[in-house]
């Protein structure tokens, strides 16, 4: 999601050094194993078991209102009262109980008291992720920060936003999501640098890249409009088997360097199983194959690149997100150009300026 101007200075092959991805060691890792299917992936998450020790349950934010961070006994299911099937749309994680667990409680409960004073809250906040931090509780930490940018919403410009949503990413980071998919895209492509910072301005989009198609170190051949860039009308293509919970190709698609709303983005959301989803933006319109309930396979056409929304050129905006609609670092099967050649790499997430191609 980017400006015209934003393209202008970025389309040469950055330096690459022997050994080194765009400055990144090359590191072969095994990643986690990928359980085959959607089903599979659901099944997996410990979320939807009874836990094995006493535990301390957090919500997904989107369930604060109704679902309390709290004390789960060993052998009792984090939310008994919702049952084993229902778990997983209300929690974000489950960790071993620690004694100062008991404090944290205590602290964030005691939130609701300042809950008329915005400002105020928001200090609160901040001050019990220091104490988390001090006591080396940083999932509890993440939490808190969690729910300060949730709370916050699209006020992304707030200076204590920004502070804590760099705090944020800094824990969310560590954990990028437990699968290795394919990439959205098939053949050659490019991670643009996000020049503007505009991604790591709002807690749904940190761990996002946006990605064009270059030829020759060109973004179109012939005159610059859209239908000369050569990444117009490319298919998109399912990461993973999945349900697709979004698809919107309502929207027109720009000119060149006449972005609109981002809210008009057309868009898909494929459930992945596990509580990933990804997003595709900036679609063309009228380009969908899938509608609301699909059930898609791994490689699957889903739609084409377009450029609609907060789009300046033809680019795809692809994400991972989580059930709070929080940006998450990303596993994909992937090339990379480095100074030896094509290198196959298998769980490591995008990086800005990276040439990278499938390997499906």
């Amino acid at each position: 999601m980017f400006r015209t101007a934003w393209l202008l200075l970025i389309f040469l092959c950055p330096g690459l050094v022997s050994g080194q991805i765009l400055g990144r060691r090359i590191i072969p890792q095994e990643p986690p194993p990928t359980p085959a299917t959607w089903a599979e992936r659901n099944q997996q998450s410990p979320l939807c078991q009874a836990c094995e020790v006493e535990s301390l349950a957090l919500p997904l934010c989107i369930a604060l209102a109704s679902v309390r961070p709290r004390r789960v006994p060993a052998g009792e299911c984090a939310l008994p009262q919702y049952g084993t099937s229902r778990q997983h749309l209300l929690l974000w994680r489950v960790i071993p109980w620690q004694v100062q667990h008991a404090e944290f409680l205590e602290l964030y409960e005691t939130l609701k008291d300042r809950s008329s004073d915005g400002v105020e809250l928001e200090r609160e906040k901040t001050r019990l992720f220091i104490w988390c931090e001090k006591k080396k509780l940083p999932v509890c930490a993440e939490f808190v920060l969690r729910d300060f940018l949730y709370t916050r919403g699209v006020h992304h410009e707030n200076s204590v936003y920004q502070k804590n949503l760099q705090r944020w990413k800094e824990l969310a980071k560590t954990e990028p999501i437990p699968y290795t998919f394919r990439l959205p895209v098939q053949g050659q492509w490019h991670a643009l640098l996000d020049e503007s910072g505009h991604h790591q301005k709002k807690h749904g989009a940190v761990f996002a890249f946006d990605i064009v198609r270059q030829v020759g170190g060109h973004l179109h051949a012939g005159a610059n409009a859209k239908e000369n860039h050569f990444a117009w009308r490319q298919p998109v293509l399912a990461v993973c088997d999945g349900v697709i919970t979004a698809a919107v190709d309502k929207h027109n698609d720009h000119t060149i360097g006449r972005p609109g709303p981002l809210s008009y983005s057309n868009h898909i959301r494929l459930d992945c199983g596990g509580g990933v989803f990804a997003e595709y933006h900036h679609l063309q319109k009228d380009s969908l194959r899938v509608k609301v309930g699909d059930k898609v396979e791994a490689g699957q056409v889903l739609g084409n690149i377009g450029n609609s929304g907060a789009s300046g050129v033809p680019h795809l905006h692809f994400s991972f997100m989580d059930r709070d609609g929080f940006s998450l670092p990303g596993r994909y099967r992937l090339r990379v150009l480095a100074a030896q050649g094509w290198t196959n790499l298998n769980g490591e997430d995008i990086a800005e300026g990276w040439h990278f191609r499938s390997v499906d």
